[in-house]
């Protein structure tokens, strides 16, 4: 995705970590749905594994600069 961007600076991304989960991406146009939607991911998350931590990022078109 990085390498994608117009105005990408010839940056390469790399970890030592072995592979992990798969990250889910959800694009969502409802406001109560996205809400639904990822609380009930971050509930079934947790119902697992309670002592894990869970981050959302959350990113909206007011945040991706004028080209």
């Amino acid at each position: 995705m990085v390498a994608n961007k117009p105005r990408a600076q010839g940056q390469t991304l790399w970890t030592d970590s072995a592979a992990g989960e798969a990250i889910t991406v959800y694009a969502g146009y409802d406001a109560e749905k996205r809400s639904s939607v990822h609380s009930d991911a971050i509930e079934r998350m947790l119902a697992q594994s309670p002592g894990d931590r869970v981050a959302v990022l959350y990113r909206t078109n007011s945040q991706i600069p004028a080209d």
